[in-house]
Parts: structure tokens; C-alpha cells; sequence
């Protein structure tokens, strides 16, 4: 397990704010767990279509 942390948050918003400017919408918990992969400088790996 990964501690979210404040390079988390701070993806978190990063991200949401561009995907906002842009129109898109991503559930909340879509949003955290890409930014938890970001803040940690890790590669995601799944079958969601949103990632």
C-alpha cells in the first residue's frame, strides 16, 4: 500500500482541472487512483477505457 500524499493531491487537482477545462468528466475515485499512480511516478495498468 502507498500512502496518498501531497504529490497525490496535487495530481489530483493538476489532472481534474485539465479535464475540466476540456468538458471531460471522471468519477472521483477514477480521478484518485490515477493521480496515486502520477504522485508516485508509477505506470497504471488496467482495462478501464478512462485510463
Amino acid at each position: 500500500m502507498l500512502d496518498w500524499d501531497d504529490q497525490c493531491a496535487h495530481a489530483y487537482g493538476k489532472v481534474r482541472n485539465e479535464l475540466r477545462l476540456q468538458g471531460v468528466t471522471v468519477q472521483s475515485m477514477d480521478l484518485m487512483i490515477g493521480a496515486h499512480a502520477l504522485g508516485h511516478h508509477l505506470i497504471l495498468v488496467s482495462n478501464d477505457h478512462i485510463f
